[in-house]
């Protein structure tokens, strides 16, 4: 009787189960059970462009129809659930510069993950797409002379969207990537007055996207370079070399700005040479910057300096808007970091309240640390801190005993 009843529920579980098999592996129209209250689904199926699993009607392959640990449903995160259809998406993340949306895993800052009229589903045309973050697009479009990729809204022409191992999202290094199109290499020298530019980099002197000059020069140019009078920096006559400058760098500069190149000379900054000096920051033909800068005033400094020290920084930096040039002398001066002031006077043009309030300062006061007189830097650094606000230890406990170890 005991085995009867065992066999009997047994049976009923068995039966009970391929009912509920057979329940699951009933095959559902999905495209018409979701369209009954996703109704907005069919306009994008009447798009140019589906992505597949909507076409085929496919919905559970992105979306829970239940419940799910991801926001609309979604049965992965963003990222990991393209990467299982779409492999490549899986290296882009070890590329060393990634495109800021491939980085936070936000494919659909770009795509549309339904349907779209542009492509590769993408949710505006390429130009406007791009421009939407890169407002600075706008500002290229206006000019007098655009680039053709940019023009036409070709922006992969000349960078990998989702990640390179070059700057600026590149897909090869600049000489190379611009020879591409313009690789007549005996035309390129006759217009450079026969100096080699296969061998320089070209955005040196012409700008990639626009510019209001002929043959996107950049807009500010040096005054010996606009009247091509070449022989002013470089020698006559052409050598093995092209035509190298008639001498150090600091030297043919010198013979214009004398009295920048006896300061310079005179404190050696960021431990250049007389062969290696305006050139690592400057432009000696055209720029669109001023000063003819190689780039913004920010990135040629940290191109060599590394502001946050390597440090893992807690909060906004208030000073970020500011140029280095604000407070640093870019040719150099006696003081610790070349200041321009002493820190205590050169922080006070904008904090004066806090320096009648806070903690003394001055020569009546000593950092015992630093063994100097008490200023701003004895608790305080704008470019490596640890804590609020712009400390350089808790200032609960840790910054104060610093000093007051005996308090």
């Amino acid at each position: 009787m005991k085995r009867a009843i065992i066999c009997l529920l047994f049976c009923v579980i068995a039966l009970s189960a391929g009912i509920v098999f057979g329940q699951a592996s009933a095959k559902v129209d999905q495209k018409k059970v979701c369209l009954e209250c996703h109704d907005d689904m069919a306009k994008d199926l009447s798009k140019s462009r589906v992505h597949a699993p909507l076409k085929e009607g496919a919905c559970s392959a992105c979306h829970a129809p239940h419940a799910a640990r991801h926001e609309k449903l979604l049965v992965d995160n963003e990222s990991g659930l393209c990467a299982d259809c779409h492999e490549a998406t899986r290296e882009w993340p070890g590329r060393e510069h990634q495109h800021q949306p491939v980085a936070n895993g936000e494919c659909t800052r770009c795509h549309d993950p339904h349907a779209s009229e542009n492509t590769n589903l993408l949710k505006e045309p390429v130009k406007e797409l791009c421009s939407t973050c890169h407002i600075e697009v706008r500002d290229w479009q206006a000019k007098a002379v655009t680039h053709a990729p940019m023009r036409v809204g070709q922006c992969f022409k000349c960078h990998d969207v989702h990640g390179s191992s070059h700057d600026g999202l590149l897909t090869d290094n600049v000489t190379q990537l611009c020879r591409t199109c313009h690789g007549n290499d005996a035309k390129l020298r006759e217009r450079h007055k026969g100096f080699d530019p296969t061998i320089s980099r070209c955005t040196a002197c012409h700008d990639p996207h626009a510019s209001d000059s002929p043959s996107l020069v950049m807009s500010n140019k040096h005054q010996p370079f606009a009247d091509n009078e070449c022989a002013a920096c470089h020698v006559a006559r052409q050598t093995a070399e092209g035509y190298p400058l008639k001498g150090a760098v600091e030297s043919v500069c010198g013979e214009c700005h004398g009295e920048e190149a006896k300061h310079f000379a005179k404190f050696r900054p960021h431990g250049t040479t007389e062969e290696r000096s305006c050139q690592e920051c400057h432009n000696g033909h055209a720029s669109d910057e001023r000063r003819f800068l190689q780039s913004s005033e920010k990135n040629v400094c940290t191109k060599c300096h590394d502001p946050s020290h390597g440090v893992e920084l807690v909060g906004e930096n208030p000073h970020a808007k500011y140029s280095c040039g604000k407070c640093h002398e870019a040719h150099g001066n006696a003081a610790s970091g070349y200041l321009k002031k002493p820190n205590l006077e050169l922080c006070s043009e904008c904090h004066q309240h806090q320096h009648s309030v806070a903690h003394p300062m001055g020569e009546g006061a000593t950092d015992p640390v630093r063994d100097t007189p008490m200023d701003c830097l004895s608790c305080h650094d704008l470019h490596a801190w640890t804590a609020e606000p712009l400390m350089i230890a808790s200032p609960d406990r840790d910054l104060c005993v610093r000093c007051h170890r005996d308090k």
